[in-house]
């Protein structure tokens, strides 16, 4: 491959020898092969350098950006509106974060109702234990109040039979 100086020399004499020649780049494409596949290299690594050039300026632009140009006002729009979705995410994490202390809030309160509850089936056990010691004492009084009132009945019958007896006997003594 020919380096630049090679290319500009090759040039420079052919203007000297060929004053009234076609255009350089027509002349060496016609007569040098080679210096025209250098050419074709060249303007490639041309047109490569000029991208690479344009994402450069690009990315210095994008470092160093004033609030007043376009590509500032639009970082700007940009950050904004990221942090406003920040800002609702994190709403809603908090809002999740309450929903789990009312969840667990709420377990407490099961948790509560619940001993309660064991708390008065033990209760109910207990009262329902002592009705049937209340019931049995009942049955039992009201045998007892039963065996008093024929008691009291015989004695009152059989004392009421004496006293006929007793007042038959004084009517037959008179």
């Amino acid at each position: 491959m020919f380096d630049s100086f090679c290319i500009k020399f090759l040039l420079f004499f052919l203007f000297l020898i060929l004053p009234s020649a076609p255009s350089p780049p027509f002349l060496f494409i016609t007569l040098l092969p080679g210096v025209a596949m250098e050419l074709r290299l060249l303007r490639d690594k041309i047109s490569e350098l000029e991208a690479s050039e344009k994402t450069l300026k690009e990315d210095a632009q994008a470092r160093h950006f004033s609030v007043e140009s376009a590509t500032g006002e639009a970082l700007l729009n940009k950050c904004r509106k990221l942090q406003q979705e920040n800002e609702a995410l994190a709403k809603r994490l908090g809002e999740g974060g309450k929903e789990v202390g009312v969840e667990e809030g709420l377990k407490a309160q099961v948790g509560e109702l619940q001993r309660k509850l064991r708390e008065s089936q033990a209760r109910v056990e207990t009262l329902d234990e002592e009705r049937g010691l209340i019931t049995t004492m009942v049955y039992a009084l009201r045998k007892q109040l039963a065996a008093a009132s024929s008691a009291s009945a015989m004695m009152a019958g059989g004392g009421g039979g004496e006293e006929e007896g007793g007042e038959g006997m004084e009517v037959g003594a008179e």
